[in-house]
């Protein structure tokens, strides 16, 4: 099982390019934006975020409606057609997008130098992680996909709550 694990996490692992597209060429419009006008900046990530979510949903959407048989050609037929390993495949993929996105997120706390918060969050998801980790034994593969896509899930809406609350503060210093 582990090396099915493995396997599909490889597979799902290619959405990570969206991610390296988006830090290689956004993340250096951003921090020179910092450093012009940063009231500013703040505008302009929020909208490269909505450009970065929208581009994670269609990809995802296409992963969701491509064919088994087209996954057949990279993984072995038995297991892109064991039902438990194929949804396995989509919630892996989905905690890779959800990855990039919280790592796009985390552009907020470098600018306004808040990483300690990062840092907390990412601990309570860690923990999280960590505990739905012994549903493995009961539940297998499905639930260490599961376990690891909450936490990606947990660390996004825990930055997007912080930030309502508190970016405000933020803005223009």
């Amino acid at each position: 099982i582990v090396g099915t694990y493995s396997i599909l996490s490889q597979l799902s692992g290619f959405a990570q390019v969206v991610g390296s597209i988006y830090s290689t060429y956004i993340n250096p419009i951003i921090f020179k934006k910092h450093s012009s006008n940063k009231k500013n900046t703040f505008i302009v990530l929020k909208r490269y975020l909505k450009i970065l979510s929208f581009i994670c949903l269609g990809i995802f959407t296409l992963i969701c409606l491509t064919p088994k048989s087209v996954f057949g050609f990279i993984i072995a037929e038995d297991i892109i057609q064991n039902q438990t390993y194929y949804y396995s495949f989509w919630i892996l993929t989905l905690g890779i997008f959800l990855a990039i996105f919280q790592t796009a997120l985390s552009m907020y706390f470098i600018l306004i130098k808040r990483l300690d918060i990062h840092s907390k969050i990412f601990s309570i998801a860690a923990i999280l992680n960590f505990g739905l980790n012994f549903f493995i034994i009961k539940y297998g593969i499905l639930a260490a996909a599961i376990s690891t896509a909450l936490a990606y899930l947990i660390i996004n809406l825990l930055i997007l709550y912080w930030l309502k609350i508190n970016l405000r503060l933020y803005q223009g210093t």
